[in-house]
């Protein structure tokens, strides 16, 4: 399989059949206070465009990326292991805003890429063929079993008090 291939973002129906046949439970645990992954998914196009920077995977051409990401770690609110005997994948899910920036993106942009920095390390580039209407994203970045098993950990241990997700409830008011 070339690179390409290997850091392809997958989503949909197979991600869903993997993800029900391969799931790794999401570990409970304390408090981690180190900080989230970091995490930018941006669009792309294969045409310069001023501000935006240059990407390229082996294997793929040239892409110039927003300057602004459509999604950060921010707005992730769990991650599961996805394990098959040759590879290992790191499915993110999204709170609301999250997910429906996804779609909505991936709508308006078909033909153009979706790039995925993880930690600040360029890990997927992905034309956009068809709008993502799921919460999530399979990220495919080449990563070792237990790579996944400790992004996953960190995505979902327990948030300190200063995080919020827009998922979270609002807290209730005293009266």
């Amino acid at each position: 399989m070339d690179g390409r291939a290997r850091r392809r973002c997958w989503c949909g129906c197979f991600v869903a059949l993997l993800a029900t046949a391969c799931r790794a439970p999401a570990p409970a645990g304390a408090s981690d206070d180190r900080p989230l992954p970091r995490l930018r998914v941006h669009i792309a196009q294969t045409q310069a465009q001023e501000g935006w920077r240059r990407a390229q995977l082996a294997g793929d051409p040239i892409l110039y990326v927003t300057p602004e990401p459509l999604l950060t770690e921010r707005d992730v609110v769990r991650a599961d292991a996805l394990h098959a005997a040759d590879r290992s994948m790191l499915l993110v899910h999204f709170n609301l805003r999250g997910a429906a920036v996804l779609q909505q993106a991936t709508t308006a942009r078909r033909g153009d890429w979706l790039v995925v920095y993880l930690e600040d390390e360029l890990v997927v580039t992905a034309p956009i063929e068809r709008p993502i209407h799921e919460a999530g994203l399979g990220i495919d970045g080449g990563f070792s079993r237990r790579r996944v098993e400790e992004l996953m950990s960190r995505y979902n241990a327990p948030r300190t008090r200063g995080f919020r997700s827009e998922t979270a409830s609002p807290p209730e008011r005293r009266q």
